[in-house]
């Protein structure tokens, strides 16, 4: 596909969504970081990018806005990446986990920077890849990472030159923007939808943390803030059968022990929200089974899950099986589409950046599972992908952060471990704070 068919288009309904909720203080990009062993060539890394950049045509885009609308159009300034010298790094420039990242401007550039880390000292090589939302989802940054592995690869001669990816579906792509709700399933459930827009939309803003929204201009300091909890290739087996055992997902399991864990951390630190429901947003793929191929692009819709204190307090089990009923009931009423729907007629009605700006029914924390981190290139008896005589040992995410939502989670499995990232708004809580919060659900997650 050549990466210009989409140049004077205009943006989807999701990618605009993220450009409207971008704020100074918190800007809208993701990331995630490849912490390889041993040296990387630098002629390859730049080979990589650009069979990357040529395969995917939003990595290479900038938006122009002209009037109301917004489109996306060729940007001179194209993925660049910032070579670093770990060692020589400060300590504010947090060199041990995600360091500064200069925010990026999609009005001037192209959405994706790769940072590129190199420690002589550890022998080790970090990729680092920010994105800004608008161009990729969750699903689509996993394609995007292992389409770089494999053409790294290919250029150091672990492929053939005959080795290629699969083709692309382009006209899925540029149907990236409709969502599939057909008029028989929509006026069939039309009363579940209207019920489950009101249960998202009627909870006022209800934070982990009592504050108000920081007047800065930029990320400071140590921007992101990132820490992470990862099970035991054991533990993680533990797990998936405690699943199994209770006949709900693994998903489930981890949203009933997040959201438990909260309440607890919240009670302790006085910030108890008695009259206030939780609620947890849980990011969802919207690509069908005819779109699995599609390039880098973000198709996703959100569902909501609100709790009273009592249902939070209530018997583990019990509460575990709640959880699993309402996500039973997105599936059965074709409930998915309720969130991009409701975005379509706010914009139909011109009134989409007020209702952003408004700030009303922000959820309370958010979670994001990727699901597990696939890839065609070798792996060892770990599960670790290996390149050569590189291993990569670790992998760690960072999702964006809309104003207020302080906490947001990002889960998946790589070498057969279960891993939860967790950024968090650093300017509002403290490093003590979320250690703590993180003790509390690592407690929860090896109970019984």
């Amino acid at each position: 596909m050549d990466v210009n068919d989409i140049d004077n288009t205009p943006l989807a309904l999701m990618e605009e969504f993220w450009l409207r909720d971008e704020h100074p203080a918190q800007p809208v990009d993701t990331s995630c970081m490849f912490s390889f062993t041993g040296s990387f060539s630098h002629e390859s890394i730049e080979a990589a990018l650009k069979g990357l950049s040529g395969r995917h045509p939003l990595l290479t885009k900038k938006v122009e806005k002209r009037g109301e609308e917004f489109y996306w159009v060729a940007s001179q300034n194209q993925p660049e990446i910032v070579w670093k010298n770990e060692d020589l790094l400060s300590e504010s420039e947090n060199p041990e986990q995600f360091p500064f990242l200069k925010p990026i401007n999609i009005y001037q550039e192209s959405g994706l920077r790769l940072w590129v880390f190199e420690s002589a000292k550890r022998g080790t090589t970090k990729f680092l890849f920010q994105i800004h939302h608008s161009i990729c989802d969750g699903v689509s940054e996993v394609r995007m990472l292992e389409d770089f592995l494999f053409f790294y690869a290919k250029d150091v001669g672990l492929y053939s030159q005959d080795e290629q990816l699969p083709d692309l579906d382009i006209e899925s792509f540029r149907n990236r923007g409709k969502f599939y709700w057909n008029w028989k399933s929509f006026l069939k459930n039309l009363p579940m939808t209207l019920c489950t827009f009101y249960k998202a939309a009627r909870e006022i803003y209800n934070p982990v943390k009592r504050h108000e929204l920081p007047p800065l201009s930029v990320p400071v300091e140590k921007y992101p803030y990132v820490t992470s909890l990862e099970m035991s290739p054991e533990d993680t087996k533990k797990y998936q059968l405690k699943a199994r055992k209770h006949k709900v997902l693994t998903n489930e399991l981890l949203m009933r022990d997040i959201l438990v864990a909260l309440d607890e951390w919240r009670a302790k630190n006085g910030e108890d929200f008695n009259r206030k429901r939780t609620c947890l947003m849980l990011p969802a793929n919207l690509r069908t089974i005819e779109q699995s191929n599609i390039p880098v692009s973000n198709i996703f819709t959100a569902l909501f899950f609100n709790y009273t204190k009592r249902q939070l307090s209530s018997e583990p089990t019990k509460f575990l099986q709640r959880i699993h009923r309402d996500m039973e009931y997105f599936k059965r009423h074709d409930q998915k589409y309720v969130f991009v729907w409701s975005l379509s007629k706010a914009k139909k009605a011109g009134i989409l950046q007020k209702c952003l700006d408004a700030h009303n029914g922000v959820p309370s924390i958010v979670l994001s599972n990727i699901g597990k981190f696939k890839s065609h290139l070798p792996k060892n008896e770990l599960g670790e992908i290996v390149i050569g005589e590189n291993v990569l040992k670790t992998i760690d995410a960072s999702l964006s952060l809309r104003p207020y939502i302080l906490m947001n989670f990002c889960t998946f499995v790589y070498a057969k471990k279960i891993r939860l990232c967790l950024r968090y708004d650093g300017q509002i809580l403290s490093q003590a704070e979320v250690e703590d919060f993180m003790t509390i659900l690592g407690n929860k997650i090896k109970m019984e």
